[in-house]
């Protein structure tokens, strides 16, 4: 599928409690999730999101529009061109105790997050590890891609979040 290889929500509310959404593709945005429709109101609570893979971005979730808040969920080891983990480029979205790990972007742009300008992201006691260049990408309107967080358009806020071992790709040997 195009987008949402696994669930398309685009409008209302839902709530998805302790699922596993695992081994989608999509060819476009979204492997497991592309939630879209700026009245969209989507809470994931104790999910597990894995083994997903878009081409472009946010193989576990891409987020286009709403609010989402993802409450006590794993999302790991997804595979996109950026975004492996979450790809956010409009909305609002919440963090809250989560793990975001061991997610690759083939671009080397935001393995794990990747957060388009003009973007609210509060993320509460949630640890994102073991990215492979670039834990979080934040992508201001009228720049390329940066390293920089002093140049943020986006709004950030964290409360005990952990960002630990990004890696440049010239240290990491390829196979």
């Amino acid at each position: 599928y195009g987008f949402g290889g696994g669930v398309i929500i685009a409008g209302g509310t839902l709530t998805l409690n302790s699922c596993d959404i695992y081994s989608n593709i999509a060819t476009n945005y979204g492997g497991s999730v592309y939630i879209t429709g700026s009245s969209t109101s989507v809470t994931f609570q104790s999910c597990q999101i894995y083994s997903n893979t878009a081409s472009y971005s946010g193989a576990g979730v891409s987020i286009n529009h709403g609010t989402v808040t993802v409450n006590n969920c794993g999302i790991y080891s997804n595979n996109a061109g950026s975004g492996g983990g979450v790809h956010v480029s409009a909305g609002t979205v919440t963090l809250n105790s989560c793990d975001i790990y061991s997610n690759t972007a083939s671009n080397d742009v935001g393995s794990n997050i990747y957060i388009k300008s003009g973007v609210s992201v509060l993320s509460k006691r949630t640890y994102i590890f073991w990215g492979v260049w670039l834990n979080i990408l934040f992508l201001p309107s009228s720049a390329s891609a940066t390293t920089s967080l002093a140049s943020l358009a986006s709004t950030v806020a964290t409360n005990s979040a952990s960002i630990l071992a990004s890696i440049p790709p010239s240290t990491v040997a390829s196979t």
